[in-house]
This record gives structure tokens, C-alpha cells and sequence, in this order.
């Protein structure tokens, strides 16, 4: 299972919501580690989104599913990723960040536990995190004529 989410731009009269499926590796799709999003997951719950298999809206992302980030969201998830990469790109070449919290896998050492160290490359998070405001922006500017499809892990 990979743990990867991909996000597409979609031209909305060329690919209604219930077509999803077929934007699986298209070219031009933004990916994102399943636990960088989860680090960036509480700002990412201010994003108004839509979820083609339920068609209701909701706020954030569906972590196992698919969302849209239409015209109402665009604006604001495109400034949340911006500034992220913005902040990262302050960071050293390897970016450490504190994950979940984890319980040894060991028994004897029950109720000691740490919290994940997660490691990413400065440059392949900034830049991946750049590319998806600058999709978001595209989404922003277009008039409800494009959207960006989230398919989760």
C-alpha cells in the first residue's frame, strides 16, 4: 500500500466527480507522503472541500479517500501550502518533524514510548508543496472551471 496521496488538476467539463478513477498516475500529479499531511493535518481541516462518492461537503481532506478542492477552497488551501513551503524552506536540508505518538513494539517495555521522527528532504518537500499551491492558484483563478482531485492512501 502506498502511502502517497496524489492531487490532480481536472478540467470539470472534460471530467465530472464520479470519473475519478481515471486520474490514478496521470502526469502532472502532485504527490505527498501520507506523513507530512498528517504534520500539516489540523490546518488542512480549514479547507471547504466536496466528496464525489458520498457527494456531500465536509472540511480537510478524506485520508483513504477521494476529495475535491473546488472553487471554494482553492483561495485557502493555496496559502495553506504556501506558507508551509515557505516555513520549510527555512529549514535545514533535512527536515526532522515530530509524528504520531508510538508504543514500543516490544512488551517489556509497556508505557514507554516515543514520538516518530519524521525525516524528509528540504528541497523535494518544498517544491512538491509549491506545486500544489501553484495547482490550488490555478483552481482559484478559474472560475469553477477546474479542480484539484485528492486521492488518498
Amino acid at each position: 500500500m502506498s502511502l502517497l496521496h496524489d492531487f490532480s488538476l481536472v478540467r470539470a467539463a472534460e471530467h465530472p466527480l464520479q470519473n475519478y478513477r481515471a486520474f490514478l498516475g496521470v502526469p502532472g500529479t502532485v504527490q505527498v507522503h501520507d506523513n507530512l499531511l498528517s504534520y500539516l493535518w489540523d490546518t488542512l481541516q480549514w479547507i471547504p472541500t466536496f466528496n464525489p462518492p458520498s457527494l456531500k461537503t465536509f472540511a480537510g481532506l478524506d485520508r483513504w479517500g477521494v476529495t475535491v478542492i473546488g472553487h471554494e477552497g482553492a483561495a485557502v488551501s493555496a496559502a495553506i501550502f504556501a506558507t508551509w513551503s515557505n516555513l520549510f524552506a527555512l529549514g535545514p536540508d533535512q527536515l526532522t518533524l515530530r509524528g504520531n505518538w508510538q508504543f514500543p513494539e516490544n512488551d517489556d517495555d509497556a508505557g514507554d514510548g516515543q514520538y516518530a521522527r519524521l525525516h524528509f528532504d528540504r528541497a523535494a518537500t518544498v517544491d512538491a508543496l509549491r506545486r500544489l499551491s501553484s495547482l490550488l492558484d490555478e483552481v482559484a483563478r478559474s472560475n469553477a472551471e477546474l479542480y484539484v482531485l485528492h486521492i488518498g492512501i
